[in-house]
């Protein structure tokens, strides 16, 4: 529930400002959201087997980079 306000709250803030790092934020947050999804389809539904670590990483690190870009100076 947390990690979907926190998407809510990123697309908020995104269609508020119209930044380019709030967008970014946005992305990273929607691939966070799909990384810990695929984490939780793996644990707990079904196992995923030789790709899980591929598809959650794959998200995970793309969503870091992103939401960390989204920090500091103002983009244009």
């Amino acid at each position: 529930v947390i990690i979907l306000i926190m998407a809510w709250q990123g697309y908020g803030h995104w269609r508020q400002t119209g930044e380019t790092r709030s967008r970014l934020a946005f992305i990273g947050v929607l691939l966070f959201v799909a990384s810990d999804s695929l984490l939780a389809v793996n644990r707990f539904v079904f196992d995923l087997e030789n790709l899980a670590p591929i598809l959650v990483l794959g998200t995970y690190y793309p969503a870091q980079w992103l939401i960390a870009q989204s920090a500091g100076r103002k983009h244009r």
